[in-house]
């Protein structure tokens, strides 16, 4: 395979959430002194460039139709929660205005390593709205998802084709967190690593790429801090016990996730008066686990992690 490397300096946007990233983002492999700025990464755009008619980007999309790449990741804090994707783009060609990307996410695959349950699916963004221009590009899931301890998020790019590209920044050849973390998926809907050297689609390359999870991951803050003081929830095999106070009238929504994002159960109110308020409702049928209780009232979202224990 044929790769030109083309190398871009740029500084790393944060995000007010909790970004993960991978360990060689920190690694002095990844990093460049340029005075008098300091420190910036030092990270580069993979160019697939064969004497042929094929073109596109390595960690994005090309003639050779990979449409999906995937960064694997671990985390010890649990439960975890994720609730967006950020993607650090470092080029975009593209003509066509109906282009979309989405993001993904995946539980590992404990017997191969590679990605294996889809755990969720952002909407579609448009492609055009992709910032190349040194910012991320963030891709919000449509409910927060509950990770196991390892697991991929993933950039779908089958949504761009005909001549339209694009293509996702990286770590350089040998710059990377541990063997097989970058893997891609094939038309057919099989997986592989990077840098397995044993098939032809593979790269032969060790990198991270530019995907990294947003969310609550134990690092600065805490996803029950976001509850109001005056919202209290208890929960009693499956019987429900909400009190709160609202400032002003406001409709209030009430909907339980599972650890998958699925919606398993959701209670509104058109309206509820200013004051003090208590709702006792019976939950339906429910597997025991880790669940989230997401309360919206006044435009704003609250969540709580509760555990229901079904005897």
């Amino acid at each position: 395979m044929h790769i030109l490397i083309l190398c871009l300096i740029l500084p790393m946007i944060t995000h007010a959430a909790d970004t993960l990233r991978p360990a060689s983002f920190a690694d002095t492999c990844a990093r460049k002194n340029i005075q008098p700025v300091g420190e910036v990464p030092d990270l580069v755009t993979y160019v697939y460039t064969p004497q042929s008619q094929f073109a596109g980007f390595i960690c994005g999309n090309s003639d050779l139709n990979l449409p999906v790449k995937a960064q694997k990741y671990a985390t010890a804090y649990n439960p975890a929660t994720l609730t967006a994707i950020a993607y650090w783009f470092g080029e975009k060609i593209l003509t066509d205005s109906f282009a979309v990307i989405r993001g993904m996410v995946f539980a590992a695959d404990m017997l191969t390593g590679a990605p294996g349950t889809l755990l969720a699916i952002t909407d579609s963004f448009p492609a055009t709205a992709i910032d190349t221009s040194n910012r991320l590009t963030v891709l919000p899931l449509p409910s927060p998802v509950l990770l196991p301890d390892t697991f991929f998020v993933a950039l779908d790019v089958s949504g761009v084709s005909g001549g339209n590209y694009v293509g996702l920044l990286s770590t350089k050849d040998g710059c990377y967190s541990g063997k097989q973390l970058a893997w891609e998926r094939d038309s057919l809907g099989n997986w592989h690593p990077f840098n397995d050297g044993t098939t032809i689609t593979s790269w032969g390359l060790n990198i991270d790429m530019a995907i990294f999870p947003i969310g609550d991951f134990g690092l600065h803050t805490s996803i029950e801090r976001t509850m109001p003081e005056s919202l209290q929830v208890t929960l009693e095999a499956n019987h429900l016990h909400i009190r709160f106070h609202l400032q002003t009238a406001s409709a209030l929504t009430l909907t339980l996730i599972d650890r998958m994002g699925r919606q398993m159960w959701q209670q509104q109110t058109p309206q509820a008066a200013n004051g003090l308020h208590q709702i006792q409702t019976v939950l339906p049928p429910l597997s025991s686990g880790l669940y989230l209780l997401t309360f919206a009232v006044g435009g704003e979202t609250h969540v709580q992690k509760i555990f229901l224990s079904q005897k």
